[in-house]
C-alpha cells in the first residue's frame, strides 16, 4: 500500500501534495461542546493509558542505547537534532554552560534525548519536566536507574519551587491546555527570563 501511495505523490503536482500532507496533519476541531471540559470527555489523548506504555517501551529502549530517540512512542535510529531550538537555547544561554530547562508537557524526554548529542558541550545541564501524573509516575520509575539530567515533577510551582530556569520551553502543548493563558502568567511572574514556543500546531 505505501508503495502505491509513494506512486501517486510523486504523480501529483507538488502543491497539491503540500496542501494535503498540511491537512492531514493540521489540528482539527469539531463538535459543538459547551466547554472545555465536555469536548475533553469526547476527544483521545496522552492521558490514554496504551500510549503511555507504547512511550514507556520506546524511552526504555534509548536509554539501554538502542535507539538515539522517540516522538510520539515511535523510535529514532539517526540524529534529527532540531536546529532552531537548539539555536534558542544557546542565544538564551548567551555563552553561560550552565543550562537550567523547564520542559512543560515534555513527555519522557523525548526533545531532551532529540538534541542531547549537540547540548553536550554545556558543562551542566538540569532538565525538569512538569507533565500528567502518570507519565511522572513513569518517568520517575523508568529513569531511577539510568543516570540523567531529567528530573520529573506534578505542577509548575513543584518545579519552580527551590529552582529558577534559564529557559521554559513549551513543545506542542500550549493548544492541549484548558488555561494556557495561565500557565504562561505564572512563568511570567516567577520570573524566567525566556520561554520558547516549539510546534505550536
Amino acid at each position: 500500500m505505501s508503495g502505491l501511495k509513494n506512486i501517486i505523490k510523486n504523480c501529483l503536482p507538488f502543491g497539491i501534495v503540500q496542501f494535503l500532507q498540511r491537512k492531514r496533519a493540521a489540528v482539527q476541531y469539531e463538535g459543538n461542546y459547551p466547554d472545555w471540559q465536555a469536548a475533553s470527555c469526547n476527544a483521545k489523548g496522552y492521558d490514554a493509558g496504551n500510549i503511555l506504555e507504547d512511550v514507556k517501551n520506546s524511552v526504555a529502549e534509548v536509554l539501554k542505547g538502542n535507539a538515539v530517540f522517540e516522538r510520539d512512542s515511535v523510535l529514532f535510529y539517526t540524529e534529527e537534532p532540531n536546529y532552531p531550538l537548539l539555536a534558542a537555547v544557546f542565544r538564551a544561554l548567551n555563552g553561560k554552560k550552565d543550562l537550567k530547562l523547564l520542559d512543560f508537557g515534555g513527555g519522557l524526554g523525548s526533545v531532551y534525548f532529540q538534541n542531547r548529542k549537540y547540548l553536550s558541550c554545556l558543562e551542566k545541564i538540569s532538565w525538569r519536566i512538569v507533565e500528567q501524573k502518570q507519565f511522572v509516575d513513569a518517568g520517575k520509575d523508568l529513569f531511577r536507574e539510568y543516570e540523567s539530567p531529567i528530573e520529573f515533577f506534578y505542577s509548575l510551582d513543584d518545579a519552580l519551587e527551590d529552582w529558577t530556569p534559564d529557559i521554559v520551553l513549551f513543545s506542542s502543548v500550549l493548544q492541549y491546555l484548558p488555561s494556557y493563558r495561565e500557565i504562561l502568567k505564572s512563568v511570567i511572574n516567577k520570573g524566567v527570563g525566556h520561554i520558547i514556543i516549539d510546534r505550536c500546531l
